[in-house]
């Protein structure tokens, strides 16, 4: 076994990940109008909440950028845009799904911008001027210092989210598509950047996931996919035919890595991208409300295609945290660990 590949950049990126998929995770399985009423940290609605976070995951990925091309201390960062006070207005505008869609982009901006950080950059200190209404200050800050305020801020909001939550009861039912995408597309992100901390020689040979390597592992997310996607197609009316099963889920879980026996990496980590992507279109067709329709037939284990991808979605998220707690990675123990109705 070799020493850990990792250095603090890779891990802050896993956790920012970690952090935002978590975050959405708390909101999947709550319908829409109970959504729409919630007022899960303080005075602020949903709609509100998720515009906050938006907003400042687009104000530092302008600010990393601004940073790393030397023209920070020339832009300075402009919090007024991003301040509390003006979150409701810019929200009144927004509907949940549109505010979804602008917090999916502005993590990615950000993650992206903090992917362009190489080298010393990371911890680099950087001068500025910070601008807050009429009010200007001069401060210093890097990018290792600003990904992690946005992981702590991120981690504070899904307390406070996991806190509502439990005034609900058993929230079970079939919520916004849009939430759910949002979850599925962080989940993966969050999977895939785990994984890059098991090192290049020793994905076909580390035991990561009992005696599974990362690439028995990944065969296995593949296999789960094929199965999620038949029965979500099933739901949904699509012309497919049912797949072979397994009453016992380890005798499964073995038919399936015994028919996987000797394959790559390459190979398995191929048909996990490849399944996943699949998965993720087919819901993206579906209508809210197909999703959301109650299923009885005897071929599903799941009561509506939303639960079924719920399961999808819990799947990514339990092993990406056994994953890191298999490795030892040092992160929050929170984030070492996962649990849920499908897991």
């Amino acid at each position: 076994m070799t020493t850990p590949i990792w250095n603090d950049k890779d891990l802050l990126i896993v956790r920012l990940w970690a952090e935002h998929a978590r975050l959405l995770r708390a909101l999947v399985g709550i319908d829409a109008p109970t959504l729409a009423a919630a007022r899960p940290a303080g005075e602020w609605s949903l709609t509100e909440l998720l515009t906050h976070l938006a907003d400042y995951d687009q104000l530092f990925a302008r600010a990393v950028s601004d940073a790393l091309a030397g023209r920070l201390a020339t832009t300075g960062i402009d919090y007024t845009p991003a301040h509390n006070a003006g979150v409701p207005g810019r929200a009144a505008e927004m509907t949940l799904d549109k505010t979804v869609a602008a917090l999916d982009k502005s993590r990615t901006l950000l993650m992206t911008a903090l992917m362009g950080a190489r080298g010393e950059a990371w911890t680099q200190p950087h001068s500025y001027q910070a601008r807050l209404g009429s009010s200007t200050s001069a401060a210093r800050g890097t990018l290792r210092g600003w990904a992690r305020e946005r992981a702590l801020h991120d981690a504070a909001h899904t307390r406070d989210l996991r806190r509502w939550r439990r005034t609900l009861g058993d929230a079970f039912n079939a919520g916004p598509k849009s939430i759910l995408l949002a979850a599925l597309r962080a989940a993966r992100q969050e999977f895939t950047f785990t994984s890059w901390l098991v090192a290049q020689a020793e994905r076909e040979s580390r035991p990561v996931c009992g005696v599974w390597t990362l690439s028995d592992l990944y065969g296995h997310l593949a296999d789960c996919d094929v199965y999620y996607l038949v029965k979500l197609g099933l739901m949904l009316g699509d012309r497919v035919q049912d797949v072979p099963w397994e009453d016992d889920f380890d005798a499964q879980n073995a038919r399936w890595a015994e028919a996987r026996r000797g394959q790559s990496f390459a190979q398995t980590s191929r048909d996990a991208v490849i399944q996943r992507e699949r998965l993720i279109e087919r819901l993206e067709r579906a209508p809210d409300a197909a999703l959301s329709y109650r299923y009885t037939e005897a071929d599903s284990p799941y009561p509506t295609a939303y639960h079924c991808a719920w399961s999808a979605l819990e799947h990514y998220l339990d092993h990406a945290a056994g994953l890191r707690r298999e490795l030892g990675v040092p992160l929050p123990k929170a984030l070492l660990s996962f649990s849920g109705p499908y897991t």
